[in-house]
């Protein structure tokens, strides 16, 4: 560990530097040693606890340095008694209560409500994520990249209208790169047909609304 943290070099305008402080960016040992760190911090704190002062921190959750915190009001404040204070946090619970987490866009009401959330939303400018069909990738990794997608936004997502707007830009995203209508239409039918469980999950039990939401997807 203290090769991996104390020996990190960088070049600049023809000097070497060496990193004194954090650890090194894009190492494959940067995630462990920073959740291994975080998770020391937290046991430190809560052995000291008592039952019911630990109730308070029983819905928690944290992947690496994203911490998602419901029932524990002013948590960012009880953090600082948690992580030393050069750890600040970033409050980002938006005013209408509801929070990203990871790739997660969460609100809560009497039931969770969670739908896909891409933070390259709020950039200025379009972000390009996905192969082009004249690149010199096969044509056939565009239905893939969809199905897998799919996939993805219906695991995430609660119901079939959060689904649906994902699928609908990801779908134009894919004909604007030169994709057929006709090929990604053929592999939405695959998806559903190998995943109907999880279509079914998200409410989708109607042939009439299936229908309805090809034609918005595919045919806008």
């Amino acid at each position: 560990m203290e090769i991996a943290i104390d020996n990190n070099f960088v070049s600049f305008a023809g000097l070497i530097f060496r990193q004194i402080t954090g650890i090194p960016m894009g190492s494959n040992c940067s995630p462990l040693l920073a959740d291994l760190f975080l998770s020391w911090c937290e046991y430190e704190f809560m052995v000291d606890l008592n039952r019911e002062e630990a109730k308070d921190f029983s819905s928690i959750c944290r992947y690496i340095d994203d911490i998602a915190a419901f029932d524990c009001p002013n948590f960012v404040n009880k953090a600082k008694n948690i992580y030393p204070l050069e750890l600040s946090l970033e409050e980002t619970t938006r005013r209408d209560g509801t929070a990203p987490f990871l790739d997660l866009d969460i609100a809560v009401g009497q039931n969770f409500h969670i739908k896909v959330y891409d933070k390259t939303d709020a950039f200025g400018f379009k972000v390009i994520k996905y192969c082009f069909a004249d690149s010199n990738m096969h044509i056939n990794l565009g239905p893939k990249v969809l199905r897998s997608q799919l996939v993805r936004f219906a695991r995430i997502s609660t119901d079939i209208r959060a689904f649906e707007e994902r699928m609908g830009d990801l779908v134009i995203s894919l004909m604007e790169h030169g994709f057929a209508r006709e090929i990604l239409l053929a592999a939405y039918c695959r998806f559903a047909a190998d995943f109907r469980g999880l279509l079914m999950g998200l409410g989708l039990t109607d042939i009439n609304l299936e229908r309805s939401i090809i034609a918005r997807t595919f045919y806008r």
